[in-house]
């Protein structure tokens, strides 16, 4: 071999084109084993309809009949399916917003030159998201619990009359909260 000898360039550029698959095989194998293939496997579920006979006294049959399309025409004439579509929009469209008006202030004061104990302060914005969902859920139906919640007795003290934050008009606004509370940051 000679001093500066370089192997051919196909080789080379052959080589070079074979490095970002080999980096990106792992990822797309997960991804199409947990994340395409459900999805797959749910669109083909859901052309089928499972009929059950009995009334669950005794032997019962079920028989899982092909139904094409009729779940989806059944899904979209439901005025439920309709109500919920709109009630996550108007969740989105109010809660994005909040959110990020939200952030952009604890932001800027933190950016302060005025503030004080920032490090305090940087730990209690970004605590909430740290907590685990499971228990932040049991935080705030402490909070929500009309029979238990310091919040509610105090708003009944202050001659708000009883809250019901779990009630059908409030129930997506408390979530709302939640959300806010535990992302903010």
């Amino acid at each position: 071999m000679a001093i500066g000898w370089k192997p051919p360039r196909a080789s080379r550029a052959g080589r070079a084109g074979w490095a970002p698959a080999m980096f990106l095989a792992p990822f797309g194998v997960l991804f199409t084993l947990f994340f395409l293939l459900p999805i797959g496997y749910a669109i083909y579920q859901s052309l089928f309809k499972v009929h059950v006979s009995g009334l669950g006294l005794g032997p019962s049959s079920t028989a899982t009949v092909f139904a094409g399309f009729s779940n989806y025409a059944q899904v979209f004439s439901d005025p439920s399916f309709w109500q919920g579509v709109a009630r996550v929009l108007l969740f989105g469209i109010v809660q994005i917003p909040v959110m990020l008006a939200f952030a952009t202030i604890l932001a800027l004061l933190l950016d302060s030159a005025a503030v004080r104990f920032r490090r305090f302060f940087r730990l209690a914005f970004f605590l909430p998201y740290g907590i685990p969902g499971v228990i932040a859920a049991i935080l705030w139906s402490f909070l929500y619990l009309p029979g238990l919640s310091p919040v509610v007795a105090a708003l009944h003290d202050t001659g708000f009359g009883t809250v019901n934050f779990l009630g059908a008009n409030s129930a997506l606004w408390s979530i709302a909260n939640i959300v806010t509370w535990e992302y903010t940051g």
